[in-house]
């Protein structure tokens, strides 16, 4: 096997088998149809000698087969598997690579090198079977389109140039733009380079650098690049992702196979449906799902709430939030692990949130929704950005405002209405709560402790909120006798034991608001008095 196309249309692969001994799902010297959901071969066609490198249309209606021990290019029609269309090259020529033009699937562009000589041949453009007159001189080793009238090319020099192309053919090279290497992949103003480094063309970004070179992809819609390959002196391939702004490092898998870069090395890898990567390495066609190629979290402020009140807004430290979006974590979600004894951990099924460089002390994660304890080193901030990451791949950042406290109350079924009101020893007190009653609510907001508590801590002894405290039924203060952290439950959970007055009167619905450090939580959570 020497290289690969994706058919998106429907969804299988086309593999060329070169000559040789036949493989064991597969003739030698044939292309084959692979289905990408199982595996299977579907069917091979036999279209003369020694196929080898593929171009297909963006439509997927073609695809282009070089067969270099005939000197030609034959096209197959997808929509029957069978070849319609032969092109012969000119005597003596090699076919150092292959595009079809971005919308003219009948359209193919050609580097063709003259008795295999670098340097030599030049770029040819054929619609269907006639070739358009005007060429261009100096075959580059590889070329792309990065748009429609406009062919980069890399040579074995390492020097990088451009051409235009016409109805009339392909125009002189505009010049060397940069030593670069070979062109690979051109996706979100980027181009990349097989020695990893990533370039935009207009100039308004600065070059970046990736740490290896090999073969890489952009992943449409996902701001993000990956790339297959060694760095120097490793003897195994790599998989990485890379955030295509800034080409942040991300995930990075080793692959389970030996790489041999000679004599066949891997020329292509495709990124294919929603997470699928494909590459053909040591005459082996590999076919995968990673998380690195999958698409990336997805959350925005407003879907990052109290996770009592489900209020959005302002948050602060120690507050637990809920946030809610997609790709967030696994499935089935998670509850809190520790990371140590009494320590709620802060990474948990691969995922992490963060707050600026500060990690959120996890409670919950699922694939879509998250129980995060905000950090209480946000004391003091005005503003914080918020990034969720899961299995190495960020969400975009979220700036959100701080405040001291944003108190919301926990409520017996989430609804946000009635209270989850215990006795101060946490036995229920019946319904309705009897006057006179000292009773406890669970919240969170509150702020810092006094003393200050660690984020994740799992305390065993009560510790006051540091900002001032009140309990309001039907509007009037009554009684606090605590608030601050709840004993046994982690550091964010805050707990107010007030008293109900005897001569409260016998209600289905008092309305109950919290008010911390002048912060009042949002109305609607009621209990009931007798």
């Amino acid at each position: 096997m020497s290289d690969l196309a994706y058919d998106s249309v429907r969804n299988r692969f086309y593999v060329s088998v070169p000559s040789g001994s036949s493989r064991p799902n597969a003739a030698a010297e044939s292309v084959v149809a692979v289905d990408a959901s199982t595996g299977a071969m579907l069917a091979s066609v036999n279209l003369g000698s020694k196929p080898t490198l593929l171009a297909i249309s963006d439509d997927a209606s073609y695809l282009y087969v070089y067969l270099s021990g005939a000197s030609a290019i034959s096209r197959v029609a997808l929509s029957t598997f069978t070849s319609d269309l032969q092109i012969t090259l000119p005597s003596q020529a090699n076919l150092s690579w292959m595009e079809v033009m971005p919308g003219s699937p009948k359209t193919l562009a050609t580097a063709q090198q003259a008795g295999g000589t670098s340097g030599t041949g030049g770029l040819v453009v054929y619609d269907d079977a006639s070739k358009r007159p005007n060429t261009a001189a100096g075959a580059p080793a590889r070329f792309l389109f990065t748009d429609p009238g406009t062919i980069v090319g890399g040579f074995y020099s390492n020097t990088l140039q451009s051409w235009k192309v016409t109805a009339s053919g392909v125009s002189a090279s505009s010049g060397t733009l940069a030593a670069y290497g070979m062109p690979l992949a051109y996706g979100d103003g980027w181009l990349l380079c097989d020695n990893g480094q990533v370039t935009d063309l207009s100039g308004a970004r600065a070059p970046q650098q990736i740490d290896y070179g090999g073969v890489g992809a952009f992943a449409p819609g996902r701001n993000r690049l990956l790339m297959l390959g060694t760095a120097p002196g490793a003897s195994s391939v790599q998989l990485g992702a890379f955030e295509d702004v800034s080409m942040t490092a991300l995930g990075r898998m080793v692959a389970a196979f030996p790489y041999n870069p000679y004599p066949t090395p891997a020329i292509r890898m495709l990124v294919w449906g929603t997470d699928g990567v494909a590459f053909v390495v040591n005459q082996q066609l590999f076919i995968g799902h990673t998380e690195l190629a999958a698409a990336p979290p997805a959350i925005s402020a407003a879907t990052i709430v109290n996770a009592a009140s489900l209020s959005a807004g302002s948050i602060s430290p120690g507050e637990i939030l809920s946030i809610f979006g997609t790709n967030l974590g696994p499935t089935p979600g998670r509850p809190l692990e520790f990371s140590a004894p009494r320590q709620v951990s802060t990474d948990l099924g691969e995922t992490q949130v963060w707050f600026d460089g500060l990690p959120g002390t996890m409670v919950y994660a699922g694939s879509g929704q998250i129980d995060v304890v905000a950090p209480f080193g946000l004391a003091g901030k005005k503003s914080t950005r918020v990034q969720v990451w899961y299995q190495g791949i960020p969400s975009a950042i979220i700036p959100l405002p701080v405040s001291p406290t944003s108190p919301g109350i926990f409520t017996q079924d989430g609804s946000g209405r009635g209270a989850a009101v215990l006795n101060v020893d946490s036995s229920l007190p019946g319904r309705p709560a009897p006057a006179g009653r000292v009773v406890s609510l669970y919240a969170t907001g509150g702020g810092v402790t006094n003393p200050p508590l660690a984020d994740g801590q799992q305390d065993i002894y009560p510790v006051p909120l540091a900002a001032s405290v009140q309990v309001l039924l039907n509007g009037s203060a009554v009684p606090v006798l605590y608030a601050g952290s709840a004993p046994d439950l982690p550091a964010g959970v805050v707990q107010v034991n007030f008293q109900i007055p005897q001569d409260f009167p016998s209600s289905p619905s008092a309305t109950v608001q919290l008010s911390v450090g002048g912060v009042l939580s949002p109305s609607g959570v009621t209990i009931s008095t007798k």
